[in-house]
């Protein structure tokens, strides 16, 4: 039976949960506040931490830190449970090492999916290479998601996710590899200073791509080309003068596989 701790000040809200995930087969264990919370969690090695942001004594955000410093807890699964919405704190979570953000109010059903999404993938077998790091390193993690305001509501998706992003005027579209669209108020060469030159590549000035999700490149007319992804109907034009360096990293990219 999995273990979670329930870090929360709120008595109904710490009882709600409580109550909801023990039906669901879970011990839980609760802490009042963030100070009770660090002290109980090493002792505990739950197999999931719910925590709260806004709590007296320490908040969420010193909780996180506290229990990623701790080898009992540097990598069990942190899943923030908060009512605020605001882009810096949520990125500042992440930053910390959050693994997820449950956000007030949530629907039991996105509470215990939350909670088996994060205990699955715990507890799947990880490959360790001779030589690799033996400890968990948050920053690292943290930098395989992306977190945007689409609209007002925060959406969290993986950078391995995205396919493409279309420039929109001051916005931009990112279509993501579950088919759905993402409106994000953040301008393409912001996105091109975020996203990792290894992996993303402008071809065009209104399209940003995900080079993994490359299938074929061709030539079009007026020395243009088309380049061809994964699971899009319709192929994206590239301007010539980024033609050079697209084939060059996917070349190089494929004599790596090889």
């Amino acid at each position: 039976m999995k273990t979670i701790l329930v870090i929360e000040d709120d008595p109904a809200v710490r009882e709600n949960i409580q109550f909801l995930l023990e039906e669901s087969g879970y011990t839980v264990i609760t802490a009042n506040d963030g100070s009770q919370g660090i002290a109980i969690a090493p002792k505990l090695a739950p197999d999931l931490i719910l925590c709260d942001i806004m709590m007296p004594h320490a908040d969420g955000y010193e909780v996180l830190k506290a229990l990623r410093s701790r080898p009992e807890t540097v990598s069990v699964p942190f899943v923030f449970l908060t009512a605020r919405s605001e882009m810096t704190d949520m990125r500042r979570g992440m930053q910390l090492g959050a693994d997820d953000f449950l956000l007030k109010p949530y629907r039991a059903e996105d509470l215990l999916q939350t909670v088996t999404t994060q205990i699955t993938k715990q507890a799947a077998p990880t490959v360790q290479t001779e030589g690799a790091a033996k400890h968990h390193e948050p920053a690292q993690e943290r930098s395989e998601h992306e977190l945007v305001l689409a609209g007002s509501t925060p959406e969290v998706f993986k950078i391995a996710d995205i396919k493409y992003i279309k420039a929109e005027e001051e916005y931009s579209v990112v279509f993501t590899c579950d088919g759905k669209k993402h409106v994000v108020r953040r301008l393409l060469k912001e996105w091109e200073g975020h996203l990792p030159a290894s992996t993303f590549l402008r071809i065009h000035r209104s399209f940003l791509i995900n080079l993994n999700h490359v299938l074929k490149i061709e030539k079009w007319f007026n020395h243009a080309y088309r380049v061809f992804l994964k699971d899009v109907a319709e192929p994206l034009v590239m301007s010539r003068r980024f033609s050079t360096q697209l084939r060059a990293k996917v070349k190089e990219r494929t004599e790596k596989k090889d």
